[in-house]
């Protein structure tokens, strides 16, 4: 619960809208959870990217978006590296999240609604989170959204 009250904390600072705070507090949140569980993490961002602000709101679902991904593979990949890019390209954020977990059916009926909620807080600022897993091969979490 005090994760929760310092993310929102966070997000309604309007100190936090440039992206290297963004950045500084993805990894924050991803190097000390991915450590503990012995995941190697290679953490990549474009320098072109410290030229954009977000709002509080979309800098908000964009960070729960990442954190979800990261948790995501955490919990369930059984990975050993984790892989995070993320790049602009014409005014569209990119974010990738890559593991070499165990991956999953990404047909099956997946309970929890975790993978909903990332694709519904994507859509919400006209982006879109697709997941591409196979057993055996990982899983790739990419989230496209507009930013001005």
């Amino acid at each position: 619960m005090i994760g929760e009250i310092n993310d929102i904390v966070w997000a309604i600072n309007p100190a936090n809208d440039k992206f290297d705070k963004i950045t500084d507090r993805m990894k924050n949140f991803a190097l000390p959870l991915l450590s503990a569980k012995n995941i190697r993490m290679e953490f990549k961002a474009d320098d072109e990217l410290m030229n954009y602000s977000l709002g509080m709101e979309q800098r908000k679902n964009l960070y729960l978006v990442f954190k979800e991904a990261v948790n995501n593979a955490a919990k369930y990949a059984h990975a050993t590296q984790i892989d995070i890019v993320i790049t602009i390209n014409n005014d569209t954020l990119q974010i990738t999240v890559s593991d070499n977990g165990k991956g999953f059916d990404t047909s099956a009926n997946v309970q929890g609604n975790g993978l909903s909620n990332m694709q519904a807080r994507a859509a919400k600022y006209g982006g879109n989170c697709t997941i591409d897993s196979r057993s055996g091969m990982g899983t790739s979490v990419y989230v496209q959204m507009p930013v001005k």
